[in-house]
């Protein structure tokens, strides 16, 4: 799927509404997505202007900005508006550089900041890491859009010692090998999965720069974890291959193929919650495949595009036949600014590379007879090199 990209100049709404002083005093924004936490924006505008006849601090009254407001961030494009920041505020900063007019940062965080605190101690009996998702979200006033292929089991016991909610989701869903974030007023919960959808971008045609990376350091050929069986009172352990990845490879060669002309590469993780073998080898590959998903990562600026975002794939068109195809985003930053304008950073990984290939050869014949060339008598000739060629 190709979409246009976009350059026009964001839209602020507080509480719903458009303010027009908003739109000419911004001078620059920054909105961030990440898998790791709350979805942040950085708005800053220029502070200084006449107001009743003579210059003054524009927005110190808090009348527009105020804390605990609701601030939603629009770009306008060829579909109508796409919303790429919906939160509160949660920070006022003012700025007073040295020879320019006063400024102030206004910063924001999605819903999700709500579940920062406090730190709790409970325990969950026979649910699966879904259904606790899903309860923990409900208590913070979220719906969640499950989007799950594969069916999770219930767990006897899964503890919340001492953390927030939101970092006990979030670790809950790397267990689970699965993706969680917010997009609007919605928790999406997904499994990864193969490219749906993806947005297009060729090299030099949507998409500025990108730096790109397969790196070996990290990975492994194979990564067990051992816990503690209560009931039997034994040392449980499992392990887990690169056969865990094998199905989000979509025919590109994983790092396990390139790990056999290095030694053999075996991790444990000990201290493990897993309560019994199958759980323990459920924690196993889902540890192998966060590292497995990271084999190929890298950064892309990309003209703006609204459609950009977290948890979607980008198709990169143009990079040759190692890094060209999709991308899972695993983070996005929408940028503005007066200089540059609206553009779109990615960080981007996939398991895989695509597999070379070296063109073939021609395979098309020349029509009709080859006529041999009679070489004419005379000294004998001389090529570049110096090389000679009897006559």
């Amino acid at each position: 799927m190709t979409l246009p990209f976009v350059n026009s100049t964001p839209v602020i709404q507080l509480e719903g509404t458009t303010h027009a002083s908003l739109v000419e005093t911004l001078l620059s924004l920054l909105v961030e997505e990440t898998m790791d936490g709350p979805a942040t924006c950085q708005a800053r505008f220029l502070n200084w202007s006449p107001v009743e006849g003579q210059m003054d601090f524009l927005y110190f009254d808090r009348t527009i900005f105020d804390f605990g407001k609701k601030l939603n961030v629009l770009i306008p494009d060829v579909q109508g508006t796409a919303r790429i920041f919906s939160g509160r505020i949660s920070a006022l900063e003012a700025l007073f550089p040295p020879g320019s007019p006063p400024e102030i940062l206004v910063y924001a965080e999605d819903q999700l900041q709500g579940m920062r605190t406090p730190r709790r101690l409970r325990l969950f009996h026979f649910i699966s890491i879904p259904e606790l998702i899903q309860l923990i979200a409900a208590e913070h006033g979220l719906d969640v859009q499950a989007e799950l292929q594969s069916s999770y089991a219930s767990l006897p016991v899964i503890a919340q010692f001492e953390q927030s909610d939101l970092t006990f989701i979030l670790e809950s869903a790397r267990r689970a090998s699965l993706d969680i974030w917010l997009s609007g007023d919605r928790l999406i919960m997904r499994d990864r999965r193969s490219a749906e959808d993806e947005i297009e971008l060729s090299y030099g045609q949507g998409l500025l720069s990108f730096e790109v990376r397969a790196d070996l350091a990290d990975q492994l050929n194979s990564l067990s974890v051992t816990g503690w069986d209560v009931q039997t009172k034994q040392v449980v352990e499992a392990s887990a291959s690169a056969v865990a990845i094998q199905d989000e490879l979509d025919g590109r060669q994983g790092s396990s193929q390139y790990l056999e002309s290095f030694a053999a590469r075996h991790e444990r993780l000990p201290a493990s919650l897993a309560p019994d073998v199958r759980e323990a080898e459920v924690l196993a590959k889902a540890a192998l495949r966060e590292r497995a998903r990271r084999f190929v990562s890298g950064v892309a600026v990309a003209q703006g595009n609204p459609h950009l975002r977290l948890g979607g794939y980008v198709h990169f068109q143009g990079l040759g036949p190692l890094f060209s195809g999709a991308y899972f985003i695993e983070k996005v930053r929408h940028l503005y600014d007066r200089q540059s304008g609206y553009r779109t950073e990615l960080q981007v990984s996939r398991p895989g590379l695509e597999q070379a290939h070296r063109s073939p050869r021609p395979t098309h014949k020349p029509k009709g007879k080859v006529q041999k060339r009679t070489p004419k008598a005379g000294p004998p000739s001389k090529k570049p090199g110096g090389r000679k060629l009897e006559a």
